[in-house]
């Protein structure tokens, strides 16, 4: 029941609190009315501009702050990551300065909107030139529609970390990748070769993965097309023959550092460009070494095996051999205690009951291991 002089956040809601869903406010606010909230609103620096941004039936009269607060205020945690100093451009600005706001602004964007499937949407609507490129005015425009107040300094820096072509502009590959890679860094010396450089590895790094893929096959190919004379022996013509068979897209440059990749330094080191030619040329690689370059590189790159995958052998060897890792520093009763029982899912504490079930002997637990949480009236931490 709404008592006097005390209005909702939205009046026009309070009309239809029987049709009122669950996310239907967008804030998402902690407090029922504004009057129970007790946010300090008199540094006007800290007050930002997203009240304005919603239904205008909105009757909080640009008085919300989104304020970093260890205590539950009003409108806390609105938005996933604070930027209330982000609402307004430096005047004296470092290049230090503009390079840690500006990754900061890359990285509120990534967990914002990189999840977004209409990416594509946002890169046309920004590139409004001929040439289909992003550039710093353009960049400047959209994040001044998010309400943040970026300078011509930091809408370079972000430009040129991902530019390989030093045009100053951004294709939507390369707007993707400052999205989403996260090998880009802000601010470095000579920011173009350090982009042109991480492209040729993602690509080299791609070209090994599909070559690693297609090993067996490489295999017999190369088994198939060797000369017996030459045992295991290949020449350029039928490697790149081999390698064209399995991967189709591969390019002529592509092959060329494949095979040129096959000569040790330390043989070209004392030679002159003319013999380290001829020797590139008219050489011969065994292409089992080329397999095992290969896989090796798959290897490194190789995400690690999730522990739920493995077997319970392996883990149980795994747990068996702590101890040992650790160099005694914990107790072995407690490591005891963590793989002791562990399919029967607990720990053993001193006053569980040893009960037999189904020929097994397991423990009662009287206190258990993982409590449920309390639960209490908070906001939320949604993604927008």
């Amino acid at each position: 029941m709404i008592g006097r002089g005390m209005n909702v956040w939205n009046s026009e809601d309070s009309t239809m609190v029987s049709k009122r869903m669950k996310g239907t406010d967008r804030l998402m606010r902690a407090t029922t009315y504004p009057n129970n909230n007790n946010t300090n609103t008199e540094d006007p620096t800290t007050t930002t501009a997203a009240s304005s941004v919603g239904n205008d039936n909105d009757t909080d009269d640009g008085t919300m702050v989104e304020a970093i607060d260890d205590t539950p205020v009003n409108d806390y945690q609105i938005r996933p990551i604070h930027l209330p100093d982000l609402a307004y451009r430096p005047i004296h600005q470092t290049k230090s300065e503009a390079i840690k706001r500006a990754t900061r602004v890359r990285e509120a964007t990534r967990q914002r909107y990189a999840a977004r499937p209409a990416l594509l949407q946002v890169f046309r609507s920004a590139a409004r030139n001929r040439d289909n490129m992003v550039r710093s005015r353009d960049l400047l425009r959209v994040f001044e529609r998010m309400g943040i107040m970026l300078t011509k300094m930091e809408a370079d820096i972000m430009i040129h970390a991902v530019d390989k072509d030093n045009n100053d502009g951004i294709t939507y590959d390369e707007f993707c990748e400052l999205i989403y890679s996260p090998d880009v860094e802000l601010g470095v010396n000579n920011p173009h070769q350090v982009a042109r450089g991480r492209h040729v590895r993602n690509i080299t790094k791609s070209l090994f993965m599909d070559i690693a893929r297609k090993a067996p096959i490489l295999g017999r190919k190369f088994d198939a097309i060797v000369k017996r004379d030459r045992k295991y022996l290949v020449n350029k013509d039928e490697f790149n023959t081999v390698v064209l068979s399995a991967i189709r897209h591969a390019s002529k440059e592509a092959l060329d550092m494949l095979w040129s990749s096959q000569f040790s330094s330390s043989s070209l080191n004392n030679k002159d460009t003319t013999q380290s030619k001829r020797l590139i040329n008219e050489g011969l690689v065994d292409w089992r070494d080329f397999i095992k370059q290969t896989i090796e590189v798959e290897n490194e790159y190789r995400p690690p095996t999730p522990p739920y995958i493995q077997g319970a052998k392996r883990r149980e060897w795994e747990d068996r051999r702590l101890y040992e890792l650790t160099d005694g520093n914990e107790d072995p009763i407690l490591l005891l205690n963590k793989f002791t029982d562990k399919h029967q899912g607990g720990h053993h504490q001193q006053d569980d009951d040893v009960i037999l079930v189904c020929d097994k002997l397991v423990n009662r637990q009287v206190e258990l291991p993982h409590r449920p949480h309390q639960c209490s009236f908070k906001t939320l931490n949604y993604k927008e």
